[in-house]
């Protein structure tokens, strides 16, 4: 099959590319920075989206790039809305793909406050469903919005909690961290890679579906070191740092949502187990 991404040099789209192209797919990018595997055909964000269609006719399209507001609403607006409403739009009146974009559970909201994103990013991709069910009711595509939960594996460098606390723990450090009652759902990302493929190639409707894909355990902040002190010892303050303004403690989880066994207690006994043989 063919893939075409967008975000494919980020985390979770480098890690879906390294898997594609191991199964025999073809895969291209649409990006700022040119993806370093020469398999990948690059195509520059600034080219007309309807000629990288015709000229690559891809089976599946796969939004995965995102803006988190740093710079600014423009790019915010431009990455999480534009570009992928301008690849649809090209989409449907070229090779009518599957379209395919990549959610957060913060859109989601809060358990306490269910339905609210809890910033402007995951407002953004809330607000990108409504383009969703449009194109896949009045224009005939197939839409599908994948919604995940937080991600960990090797080569991480996006700086989240759990390589935060591992890499403490390796120089002795002690962590200053909140109270700690937020729980975190945490996928292995070749685990959720695999469940992304599954699912583009799967046959269906013209219809718009929003699925979420999470692990079958929730932990909390304080739940992850005390599981990391069991293969090494963390210190810990959890009275050094305050809630964030706008803190997401339960995640909401739905009946249809696609559930996948845990495996940190795994990752974890791998990673100190290679840390001692080093």
């Amino acid at each position: 099959m063919k893939y075409l991404l967008t975000g494919g040099t980020g985390y979770v789209g480098n890690a879906l590319v390294s898997r594609l192209l191991a199964s025999g797919n073809s895969v291209a990018n649409i990006g700022r920075r040119t993806h370093l595997d020469e398999r990948v055909i690059n195509f520059d964000i600034s080219y007309c989206f309807s000629s990288i269609l015709n000229e690559f006719e891809p089976d599946v399209i796969i939004h995965i790039a995102a803006s988190f507001g740093k710079k600014g609403l423009d790019e915010l607006i431009s990455v999480n809305l534009m570009t992928p409403l301008k690849l649809l739009e090209a989409n449907t009146n070229t090779v009518q793909a599957r379209f395919i974009t990549i959610g957060s559970y913060w859109q989601l909201g809060d358990l306490g406050l269910p339905g609210v994103p809890i910033d402007l990013y995951s407002a953004s991709k809330k607000s990108f469903e409504s383009f969703l069910d449009y194109y896949s009711v009045y224009k005939g595509i197939d839409c599908i919005q994948l919604t995940l939960y937080g991600t960990y594996g090797k080569f991480d460098h996006r700086g989240k909690l759990l390589d935060y606390l591992l890499d403490s723990v390796k120089i002795n450090k002690l962590v200053e961290l909140t109270p700690g009652e937020q729980k975190l759902n945490l996928l292995y990302i070749l685990d959720v890679v695999d469940e992304i493929i599954k699912i583009s190639k799967q046959k269906g409707e013209y219809d718009f579906r929003c699925r979420s894909i999470r692990s079958d355990r929730d932990y909390s902040v304080k739940d992850l070191v005390k599981i990391i002190s069991t293969f090494k010892y963390l210190k810990a303050d959890f009275s050094a740092a305050e809630y964030r303004e706008v803190e997401l403690m339960t995640p909401i989880y739905n009946a249809d949502d696609i559930i996948i066994k845990d495996g940190l207690h795994e990752y974890l006994k791998f990673h100190f187990d290679k840390e001692v043989n080093e």
